[in-house]
């Protein structure tokens, strides 16, 4: 027993001596993580106004239609890097109509409504500018006064493109120019026998949107 005391202690010291020791870690020697950046992404809904003009062929008919429209519109957007991508549905009541005279033939836009792509880029710090387009629906009032029924109504279906530029005005809120541009197929109206028509539209409009970022 004595023999391996002596032993134990002999290791000790040649330990000792040696200088063993548990080498230092430095800071630049650990692994660095980079934290990704959040960028803002998530739900936005607005309020719009503004105005359109085009064209309503009514059974070769051309009367010319303008107004005004105002309505809502809510999205979720997707920012990465400078770029923005999402998709958007909106809304609008119109006063939209035209009448001519020559031909007794008039049209009403009722409302107008979009389900569309958008695509951004950052313009600078508060500035982004964007294209969109999608799926678009209108409802119209036709009539031809000298035909038996004289009017009807129907819901049209097309698409929609245009784009716009946005600022940010506050942390969570912005505003928007946009400009779109309609085109609808034909769609059947029982006026006298039948007739068909189309609507070619412009509108302008600014809008507000307050943005739920995640």
């Amino acid at each position: 027993m004595k023999t391996v005391r002596q032993f134990f202690l002999a290791a000790c010291a040649v330990a000792a001596t040696a200088g063993f020791s548990v080498p230092a870690v430095r800071a630049a020697d650990m692994p660095v993580y980079e934290v990704p950046v959040v960028e803002p992404s998530g739900f936005y809904a607005g309020i719009f106004a503004g105005g359109g003009w085009g064209d309503s062929i009514i059974s070769n008919i051309d009367p010319e239609v303008e107004g005004f429209m105002f309505g809502g519109l809510a999205g979720w957007e997707l920012r990465r890097g400078g770029v923005v991508a999402g998709v958007e549905a909106d809304i609008a009541f119109a006063n939209i109509d035209g009448v001519n005279t020559v031909a007794s033939t008039s049209a009403d836009i009722k409302w107008l409504a979009s389900i569309r792509g958008r695509l951004a880029f950052d313009a600078g710090s508060i500035v982004t500018v964007y294209g969109t387009g999608g799926l678009a629906f209108a409802h119209m009032d036709a009539a031809v006064a000298t035909l038996t029924p004289s009017s009807d109504s129907s819901t049209l279906t097309g698409y929609a493109v245009g784009g716009g530029i946005e600022a940010r005005l506050m942390e969570n809120l912005s505003g928007r120019i946009e400009y779109l541009y309609y085109d609808f197929n034909q769609a059947d109206f029982v006026i006298g026998p039948a007739v068909q028509a189309d609507l070619r539209l412009h509108t302008v409009r600014g809008a507000l949107v307050y943005k739920f970022m995640l």
